[in-house]
């Protein structure tokens, strides 16, 4: 027995880790998510499924493309449309800001009295209409992101879901969180301008690493860089003035190589908004910008491909243009420190 589960079940876990992420490499999130209900339709006896995504900034649900599992796509329009708003669960989840334990069991009928539920709106004009009653799920999430909501439903003649039905939930969704955060950072942040990529192989060794990441170490090794929590709270790497998000990216769901996400909390767009009012030129708010992230002379003359002596008059022109004397000072204004 592991974790309270036969050899069998946790073998069909197994199987299904490695279903989640082998798929989801090729970004058909749909079908994956597709796919591991059906294995779940035989494993714990769910009857259907849906998922829907979370806005991470906005802390919002999002209607658009959600996924769902044999439920008819009219019923499921409706739900979107109007039902997802009266849920008695998704009601109090919104009301928190989605702020609960990322990939922690939520069950509705633990949550919402059995009278409770069948006087709902929800329950007389959905969950009957499709025959289902028993709702278990979680908040999806990694490194600090909601990823999104994910329910697994079966009728009241399937009884409540058992307490191995739960342990099999529970070794799953931190997989899925991840195999959907994945996704989302290799469409996202990973291909941002701003955002520092390091290449990490086993031992530690760095096999790649672009400018921005090199700007945001400053010859630090890259052990330095704190491991992001996978179950909670975001991870940062402060260098100086600079904070930086940080989050990884496996090759495998237990492998040791990974991707190191930096993304700068102050961005350059940001710096560039700041120095908006001052009436530089284009060029010269690229240097005053990286002047502020406290980049040399020369460091800012060969990532801009340009005379060191050029980079030094255009600070003059931007001195005088912001009313400082100094880099240290410009950093101050630019800051607010």
């Amino acid at each position: 027995m592991l974790m309270g589960l036969s050899t069998k079940d946790y073998r069909k876990c197994i199987e299904l880790i490695d279903l989640i992420y082998s798929v989801s490499s090729v970004s058909d999130s749909e079908s994956m998510f597709r796919m591991v209900c059906r294995r779940l339709e035989r494993l714990i006896g769910i009857s259907t499924a849906n998922l829907g995504r979370i806005n991470p900034e906005k802390r919002d649900l999002l209607t658009e493309a959600p996924f769902s599992f044999n439920i008819p796509e009219g019923f499921y329009f409706i739900f979107l449309k109007h039902y997802i708003r009266t849920h008695p669960l998704l009601m109090e989840l919104r009301e928190r800001k989605w702020s609960v334990p990322f990939n922690a069991i939520l069950c509705l009928n633990d949550m919402v009295t059995d009278a409770r539920l069948q006087e709902t709106e929800y329950h007389n004009d959905f969950q009957s209409k499709i025959s289902i009653y028993y709702e278990i799920g979680c908040v999806l999430g990694t490194q600090g992101d909601p990823v999104g909501t994910v329910a697994f439903h079966r009728p009241k003649t399937g009884g409540p879901f058992t307490e191995r039905e739960r342990q099999i939930l529970n070794i799953l969704f931190p997989h899925l969180s991840r195999a959907f955060h994945i996704g989302d950072l290799l469409s996202g942040k990973a291909s941002s301008p701003d955002c520092g990529v390091i290449e990490m192989e086993k031992g530690g060794r760095v096999s790649y690493m672009n400018e921005e990441a090199k700007l945001a170490l400053k010859g630090m090794p890259a052990h330095v860089i704190p491991e992001p929590d996978l179950k909670g709270e975001a991870s940062f790497f402060r260098n100086g003035r600079f904070k930086y998000r940080v989050r990884t990216i496996p090759t495998h769901w237990n492998a040791v190589e990974k991707t190191i996400l930096l993304e700068p909390c102050f961005g350059r767009d940001d710096l560039c908004s700041k120095l908006a009012g001052y009436g530089l030129t284009k060029r010269q708010e690229e240097i005053a910008a990286f002047t502020v992230r406290g980049l040399a002379y020369k460091e800012i003359a060969d990532l801009l491909s340009i005379r060191e002596q050029t980079v030094r008059d255009h600070l003059r022109d931007i001195f005088e243009k912001t009313k400082v004397r100094s880099r240290g000072e410009l950093t101050a204004k630019i800051l607010g420190l």
